[in-house]
């Protein structure tokens, strides 16, 4: 804090200053004169008791020593807080001792400064002392306002009561009942009360406070809001719980149907436009989720609930009923159970890595490994990625279960000169921390890095923010890290797209390998995947080889490596020898 500031805070305050060494209280003093309005001074503690009995309605501020004859500073600093337990108080010392310390913190001593002064130090010291007797001052100066106000102005203060209250349940932007409102509602309605619930959430509002500004998309909120309520049956309650959401309340009695609403609802906003700008109508569409005659404790959850599977199917301008044990719920009820099951699990290093073979076609030998993550029950069953796998990453732990599969691994692998690959996920990617982690852990367990062959996914690379995927691929490939791109062929694989994506080997997707010996098409596929590769210089490994019929004709196709379960399962263990 700066000089000029912690006059301004200081300039109005007297402080009495207790110190026995007359050369220091004259040095001292003055500094404090450049500050306060007035000091006044004292030898010792019990000169300064009195100072402070003659004085203490007009002194703002204690500033003492602790060893001073007849009375010290600690014995001091008690009998004034005896008097007022709240005055503050500062003790320049140059004791610096435990205990004194204690006796400090117990009298309620604002701050404690060591002789000799160090001048930033008293400056930041007094200004922070400063700024709390400034609102203690204004505390009580408020205290006294209210006090002669509820005295002589009573039926003012009830307006202003009203306001206040209006201005913590009204919404301020559209004017309708805000989300205290709503949830104070629905918490009187008690438990029994049955009712229908819709949230209506603006698609894509985000957009109008991009290109339009906060002032016109608040402008079109207040619209949006009037025009609800117009549509609305009388006795529905309409409130406005987030920026943009609108929350519907129908009373069990009501003769309404919720869904008829809600059709009505978007039907109208589809014809009517709220707003016209720069000669153009602009129109709002809503996607809305519905919980009908639910209890009041449950049903706005239901009906959000609702919202989010609409959501997830990605249908705006709908809306959905929630039905209990649907897909979504029932997915919902799966995450939660299992994000707190697999953080137990991480948190217990039950990360378990098991090894899948990959395999030289020729010859069946074992020349390459690939790490999966398993997760080991406290009963000692070993749980599979469909359980844990989405939930941890939607709890944002990916990154945790994969830096201990890497660490497990790299401690297994040392002892060998196999190379063996981990599988990344994008949250992986798209984290340069982790990046910065996984090319240390490497230095670290003395790994050369050519042996670790990292896979990731296509959409990895593809999807938002594939410039920030490629350059973290691109720089752990040049430390000499080897990038594999699995299940190639599914979805949204694009062979043009290889062009631009840093990778040594394609893994080709098991949907293309199952059944090729009788499936033309497939073989075809592969044919041209392997091709391809090929002419690129890539390495290619055909996933999920369960025949010896796939075996024959993919290495009749010129693929020199497999894994699957035709050759082995995943293995807890690496085979003797190894």
């Amino acid at each position: 804090m700066d000089e000029i500031t912690v006059s301004q805070l200081t300039a109005p305050l007297r402080v009495l200053y207790v110190e026995d060494d007359a050369f220091l209280r004259v040095e001292t003093g003055a500094l404090l004169e450049e500050f306060f309005a007035k000091v006044l001074y004292a030898s010792d503690g019990k000169e300064g008791l009195e100072v402070f009995e003659a004085h203490k309605e007009r002194l703002d501020l204690l500033i003492t020593d602790i060893n001073m004859p007849r009375m010290n500073g600690i014995e001091l600093i008690r009998a004034i807080k005896e008097r007022d337990e709240n005055f503050p108080v500062i003790i320049i010392s140059a004791h610096n001792e435990t205990e004194l310390f204690l006796d400090s913190i117990q009298t309620g001593v604002n701050a404690y400064i060591l002789k000799p002064l160090q001048y930033e130090q008293f400056i930041d010291t007094l200004g922070k002392t400063a700024r709390v007797i400034c609102a203690m001052k204004e505390n009580v100066a408020y205290k006294q306002h209210l006090e002669n106000a509820i005295e002589k102005k009573t039926e003012e203060l009830e307006e202003n009561y009203q306001k206040l209250q209006r201005a913590l349940t009204t919404d301020l932007v559209t004017s309708l009942p805000n989300q205290a409102s709503l949830h104070e509602e629905l918490y009187c309605m008690g438990r029994d009360t049955r009712l229908s619930v819709m949230v209506f959430d603006v698609d894509h509002f985000s957009g109008f406070n991009d290109f339009l500004g906060y002032e016109v998309a608040d402008e079109l909120l207040f619209k949006i809001g009037t025009m609800l309520r117009y549509i609305l049956p009388e006795d529905a309650l309409l409130y406005r719980e987030t920026s943009d959401e609108f929350v519907v309340l129908l009373q069990e009695s009501t003769k309404y149907v919720p869904e008829e609403i809600a059709q009505q609802a978007i039907s109208f906003f589809k014809e009517t436009p709220i707003a016209h700008k720069e000669e153009e109508d602009v129109y709002v569409s809503f996607s809305i989720g519905i919980s009908v005659r639910a209890s009041a404790r449950t049903a706005l959850l239901k009906a959000r609930t609702a919202l989010h599977e609409l959501k997830e199917a990605g249908l705006a301008g709908k809306y959905q009923v929630y039905v209990k044990d649907s897909a979504f719920s029932l997915t919902q009820k799966h995450n939660a159970l299992w994000i707190h099951k697999a953080r137990k699990a991480l948190e217990e290093d039950r990360v378990v890595p098991f090894f899948q073979p990959i395999v030289a076609m020729d010859s069946g030998a074992h020349v390459k490994y690939e790490c999966l993550a398993r997760l080991r029950e406290t009963d000692g069953s070993i749980l599979m990625p469909l359980y844990f796998i989405e939930p941890l990453r939607l709890s944002g732990l990916m990154g945790n279960l994969t830096r201990m599969l890497v660490k497990k691994c790299y401690e297994t692998f040392k002892h060998n000169t196999f190379p063996f690959s981990i599988n990344l996920s994008h949250e992986d990617i798209m984290d340069h921390e982790f990046v910065d982690f996984l090319i240390k852990r490497t230095e670290l367990s003395h790994m050369d890095p050519s042996r670790v062959i990292l896979e990731i996914l296509e959409d990895a690379v593809i999807d938002k923010g594939a410039t920030y995927a490629n350059d973290a691929l691109a720089r752990l490939r040049s430390v000499g890290f080897k990038i594999a791109l699995d299940d190639f062929g599914a979805e949204r694989s694009n062979y043009s797209r290889l062009e631009k994506i840093p990778c040594d080997i394609l893994k080709i997707d098991g949907q293309f390998i199952r059944n090729i010996d009788a499936l033309p098409h497939k073989e075809t596929i592969v044919k041209t995947i392997v091709k391809m590769a090929q002419g690129m210089g890539l390495e290619v490994i055909a996933e999920h080889v369960a025949t010896r019929q796939e075996k024959e004709v993919l290495e009749r196709l010129g693929v020199r490596l497999a894994q699957g379960f035709y050759f082995s399962q995943p293995l807890e263990a690496l085979p003797d020898g190894c």
